[in-house]
């Protein structure tokens, strides 16, 4: 008889412990899952394909990090525009090194003995004669004229 009157108080027990868990599970995992899954995807290649959104195609990914931050996925809210740049300049900065696959693609300016030297530049690399608006929102190009 005291076997099963007490069944039903450790049963509620363990629900309690176990909804608790899967709460404080959840509260943890989900701003992580977020970050991994959802911002990743757009991270991940937002330095090459960013000149070429239009402007409702960037409203459209800015929703999509707004709405995450508001329904609770995420602890911070991340722009677009600051994400784009942050990962245009690491991108640019990893790729000037020797062993990258995009080093091949930059001309490194040669300069005359004897040439003054008026200013320092961000990098010592020949800027693209650029023709046609779509070039122009090339990485490659982009990342030579903002880091000059």
């Amino acid at each position: 008889m005291f076997i099963i009157s007490v069944f039903p108080i450790v049963v509620i027990i363990i629900v309690i412990i176990t909804i608790t868990f899967l709460l404080l599970f959840a509260f943890v995992c989900i701003p992580q899952t977020n970050k991994a899954i959802v911002l990743n995807k757009i991270i991940y290649a937002l330095p090459v394909y960013f000149g070429y959104l239009t402007e409702g195609q960037r409203q459209m990914l800015q929703r999509v990090l707004h709405r995450a931050s508001s329904r609770g996925f995420t602890p911070y809210y991340y722009d677009l525009d600051t994400l784009a740049e942050n990962a245009r300049y690491h991108l640019f900065c990893h790729s000037r090194r020797q062993a990258h696959c995009l080093n091949h693609l930059y001309t490194v300016k040669p300069r005359p003995p004897g040439a003054m030297q008026l200013r320092t530049r961000g990098h010592q690399l020949e800027l693209p004669a650029v023709k046609y608006e779509f070039n122009k929102r090339n990485f490659i190009v982009r990342s030579l004229f903002n880091y000059v």
